[in-house]
């Protein structure tokens, strides 16, 4: 359960108590509708929708990249890294154990290219944007601007 879905299943919605659903980006208008927002400003963008972190591995097996998609999305060999861990307040799964957690960050880490791991000049990591959610981004900005011309 993603932050905000609780008021989303079969509730009916105060639009004048919840104006902006956090961390989901859904912005309710009056009248109980649900629509897609996004930030815009020079210094930063900020996508719509709920999301959905997809890694991918080169044939060697080091990391290569990540693509921030729209939940929904699949991507064809790459790992979708955000998993759900409570629903309806209760966990989806006992507790990791410190030591499974400390080796899992170790593998993960040697997978990541060399230059990444360097602590004094590291090369930056490949992230990019789904194309569909570049175009919800799109498709909010024109909403946004035609509203601000009327």
């Amino acid at each position: 359960m993603e932050i905000g879905e609780s008021f989303l299943e079969g509730q009916r919605l105060d639009p004048d108590r919840y104006a902006l659903i956090p961390r989901t980006l859904t912005f309710l208008e009056r009248g109980g509708q649900i629509h897609n927002a996004a930030k815009f400003s020079e210094a930063k963008v900020t996508y719509p929708g709920r999301k959905q972190v997809f890694r991918r591995a080169g044939a060697d097996g080091k990391y290569s990249g990540d693509v921030i998609a729209l939940e929904e999305e699949k991507m064809a060999g790459a790992e979708a890294l955000l998993v759900p861990v409570m629903r309806g307040g209760k966990r989806l799964e006992r507790p990791a154990n410190l030591n499974e957690v400390r080796e899992s960050c170790l593998k993960n880490v040697a997978r990541l290219p060399e230059g990444v791991r360097s602590l004094t000049g590291p090369a930056s990591y490949p992230v990019r944007y789904s194309e569909r959610l570049e175009e919800l981004l799109e498709q909010v900005r024109s909403r946004v601007e035609k509203a601000a011309r009327i």
